[in-house]
């Protein structure tokens, strides 16, 4: 996680370059609009990539229990069966939501990281914003025509490329078309397998329910014959 705490004596843990802080100076206030922007962007698809990954994670654990009940346990699961996986899916959940989603609430997404995501998406800008970011942070050690000429190189060659796009999306794109090829092997499964997939779904959500275990169901063809009155039926 690229986030982190106010560290003294860590020579990554700059302080936040907010525009509240900006006195004059017009690079410096768009490189601060451009960070800004980078830390949302980011954190907005961390989100994302999470609920995905819990989606897909959600999906294929109620096809894995439905396969299960289906083909492999006769007479479907039973409660502390179904329960026991209930608790262990809430469990893992938690577990990944600590790990992933609560350090974005407790920590700030490093300043530094911010600027080297940026680089990646402008490689023509050859380490200048992380430069200018380290620089601005120990300007009491560097000379002021130093810092405002980092400062205005960055901005300048930032400012002729694109604004969207720094934060790499692949991790969610493989996702979402993994919930999606689910989605899709789910939809034919409900649609040619001979045992209900809804049913078994919500009762492996809900194990407390009352749902009877989904049973193979044959419909036959009825068979009309003619009689008349008073003829016993053959």
């Amino acid at each position: 996680m690229a986030s982190v705490s106010d560290q003294a004596g860590d020579p990554l843990a700059v302080r936040p370059w907010s525009r509240d802080a900006v006195e004059g100076s017009k690079s410096e206030q768009y490189l601060a609009r451009r960070f800004a922007a980078a830390i949302t962007d980011f954190k907005g698809m961390v989100v994302a990539t999470f609920l995905l990954a819990a989606a897909v994670a959600a999906v294929g654990w109620i096809l894995a229990g439905v396969l299960v009940e289906h083909w492999r346990v006769p007479g479907g699961l039973p409660r502390w069966a179904r329960g026991a996986g209930l608790a262990t899916g809430g469990v893992a959940a938690f577990a990944a939501a600590a790990r992933w989603r609560v350090p974005l609430v407790i920590y700030r997404v490093n300043l530094v990281f911010a600027a080297r995501a940026i680089e990646r998406d402008h490689p023509e800008l050859h380490n200048a914003l992380v430069n200018a970011v380290l620089v601005k942070e120990r300007s009491d050690e560097a000379a002021e025509a130093v810092v405002k000429s980092l400062r205005r190189r960055a901005a300048r060659r930032l400012s002729g490329g694109p604004t969207e796009g720094v934060v790499d999306r692949t991790p969610a794109m493989r996702l979402a078309w993994s919930l999606a090829a689910l989605v899709a092997l789910v939809c034919l499964y409900e649609l040619f397998a001979p045992k209900s997939f809804v049913v078994s779904a919500a009762r492996l959500i809900a194990p407390w329910s009352g749902f009877a275990p989904p049973a193979r169901v044959s419909i036959v063809a009825p068979r009309l014959a003619w009689r008349m009155p008073g003829e016993a039926p053959s």
